[in-house]
């Protein structure tokens, strides 16, 4: 009788864990970050710098973008939650038939934000 009242509470706290596993899988850390990107190719201040920085703010995620021509520096602040870092890159890289060459130097969390999944 012990046996199974051992074998029945093991089995409880095992099944609880694994229910608890999946709702931490459920509950996902979003929070506004804040990425510094490297850019190459860009051929004058005006054209490209514009151009990148107008695509890159109309995504969907992003709130701020800027861009330094000279020190060939993206600045982009954005919402985990919609996009990262990976996103970003992928798509400046599209841009111009992959006349860009775009990468993460540093990201930084400005802002932490728990949301409710379920």
């Amino acid at each position: 009788m012990k046996l199974i009242f051992k074998i029945a509470f093991i089995m409880i706290v095992l099944i609880g864990c694994s229910e608890n596993k999946e709702q931490n899988k459920n509950i996902q850390s979003s929070g506004i970050m804040l990425g510094e990107f490297s850019i190459e190719g860009m051929m004058c201040e005006k054209g490209c710098k514009s151009y990148i920085d107008n695509k890159v703010s109309k995504l969907e995620g992003v709130d701020e973008c800027n861009i330094d021509y000279d020190l060939k520096l993206m600045t982009v602040e954005y919402d985990l939650a919609s996009i990262d870092a990976d996103k970003i890159i992928k798509h400046v890289n599209s841009l111009v038939d992959g006349q860009y060459n775009a990468k993460l130097i540093q990201e930084n969390e400005v802002k932490q934000e728990e949301s409710n999944l379920n």
